[in-house]
C-alpha cells in the first residue's frame, strides 16, 4: 500500500483517509491468515508499524496525550502477533539457511538442518491453525476497530504540515542516538531499539515523501540499514529457538556447528553496515 501523503490535498482528510486504510488492511490480513494467507500475519504486523508512525509524525502538544494512548493500543495489538510472526520467521530462516549451505561442504550442519526441517513444526513455538488463531484475530481487531474510531475523532484539521516536518527531524534524531548507543554497547537490546527506529524513520520517510521532495535513494538506504540489522535480529531468534528442539535430537557437534553458522551469518550481515549509518 502506498502511504505517501498527498501534499496538495488537506493535511487532516489525508491522515483520516491513511489511517483508515492501513486500519483496514489490518484487519483484512489477520482474517485471511493462516488458511487464505500464510504472511498474513506479517501484512497486519507492518500495518500496525505504519500506523503507530504515522502517530509519531503528529507529534504535537495538543494531540500527545491522545496519540500516546492509541499508540499504546496499537502497541498491544502488535505484540498480539509476536507468536505467529516468529513462527513464519523462523522457517523462512532455515530454509534460507539450507539453501545457502554448499553441499557436501558442511555436512554437519546439512545433517543438522534436515532434521530441523524434516517437520517444519517442530521449530515452531505453535503451529498456525485457523482454530488457535481464532482468539487472538478477535482481540486484534477490537484493539484495531477502537483505535480507528477514535483516531476518527481527532481534531486534526487544524494541523500544519510544518509540524509533521519536525516531528520527522525529531524521529531522525531518535534514529541516531540509538545507533550511537548500539555502536557504545552492542547487544539485543541497543540492535532491537535501533531497529525500531529505523523502520520508524523510513515508514515516516515515506509518509512524507511527496511533501519533503524525499529522494528515493535517501528512502532506499534507510531501508538497506533496516535489512541488515532485521538479519542479524534474526540470527538472534534462529540461536535462541535452538534451546527448545532437544526432540529432534540434534548432537552437541551438530549443536555447536549449526550455532556458529547462524553468528557468522550474523557477523557478516553487521559488517555490510555502513560506518556513518
Amino acid at each position: 500500500m502506498d502511504i505517501t501523503l498527498n501534499a496538495g490535498a488537506p493535511l487532516g482528510e489525508e491522515l483520516y483517509s491513511l489511517f483508515g486504510r492501513l486500519a483496514k488492511d489490518a484487519r483484512d490480513s489477520a482474517d485471511r491468515y493462516p488458511d487464505k494467507d500464510p504472511s498474513g500475519v506479517h501484512t497486519a504486523r507492518k500495518c500496525v508499524k505504519r500506523l503507530r508512525a504515522l502517530l509519531r509524525t503528529m507529534d504535537t502538544p495538543n494531540l500527545s496525550s491522545s496519540r500516546r494512548a492509541l499508540n499504546s493500543e496499537l502497541r498491544k495489538a502488535g505484540n498480539l502477533l509476536n507468536k505467529e510472526r516468529d513462527n513464519e520467521v523462523l522457517v523462512e530462516f532455515f530454509l534460507h539457511l539450507k539453501d545457502s549451505v554448499s553441499k557436501g561442504r558442511s555436512p554437519v550442519i546439512e545433517r543438522a538442518l534436515r532434521k530441523i526441517l524434516r517437520s517444519r513444526t517442530s521449530i515452531l513455538i505453535e503451529a498456525p491453525t485457523e482454530e488457535n488463531f481464532r482468539a487472538t484475530r478477535k482481540k486484534f481487531k477490537r484493539i484495531i476497530d477502537d483505535v480507528d474510531c477514535r483516531f476518527s475523532k481527532l481534531p486534526l484539521k487544524k494541523l500544519e504540515w510544518e509540524q509533521l516536518e519536525n516531528a520527522l527531524t525529531h524521529g531522525k534524531k531518535r534514529m541516531m542516538k540509538s545507533g550511537r548507543s548500539y555502536k557504545e554497547n552492542a547487544d539485543d537490546y541497543t540492535l532491537h531499539e535501533w531497529r525500531k527506529r529505523i523502520k520508524d524513520h523510513f515508514y515516516q520517510q515515506l509518509i512524507l515523501k511527496n511533501r519533503l521532495g524525499i529522494s528515493d535513494e535517501a528512502i532506499t538506504k534507510t531501508k538497506e540499514v533496516e535489512t541488515i540489522l532485521g538479519i542479524a535480529q534474526d540470527c538472534d531468534l534462529a540461536i535462541e529457538s535452538l534451546a527448545r528442539l532437544e526432540h529432534i535430537n540434534l548432537t552437541p557437534t551438530e549443536q555447536r556447528s549449526l550455532t556458529k553458522s547462524i553468528q557468522r551469518r550474523q557477523t557478516n550481515s553487521l559488517a555490510k553496515l555502513d560506518p556513518a549509518a
